[in-house]
């Protein structure tokens, strides 16, 4: 190879690892996206996430109040059902 040659080689080489440089720039900055974006997604899927369990919180402490509710009420009128047996039972054996 001739010294002309050469210099081609090289200027063609250097050329191609410019064009390597640049397109691997441009994969980095698309896939710098796709990060943020996913980063976003996530944030996104955390607050969710969150606000799903916020509304899980308050089914459960509805679910508690009303379920003692309902205990005092089946006390209540197991109380009274008591009562009223007791009461007929102590005037029949009269």
């Amino acid at each position: 190879m001739t010294k002309e040659q050469y210099a081609r080689q090289n200027k063609d080489l250097q050329t191609r690892i410019e064009n390597m440089k640049i397109a691997r720039q441009i994969s980095e900055a698309g896939h710098g996206l796709e990060i943020q974006e996913l980063n976003q997604e996530l944030r996104s899927k955390a607050n969710q996430i969150r606000m799903l369990q916020s509304q899980i919180a308050k089914m459960e402490d509805a679910y508690m109040y009303n379920s003692g509710f309902v205990e005092g009420i089946v006390r209540a009128v197991y109380v009274h059902f008591y009562c009223t047996i007791h009461k007929e039972q102590s005037i029949s054996s009269r």
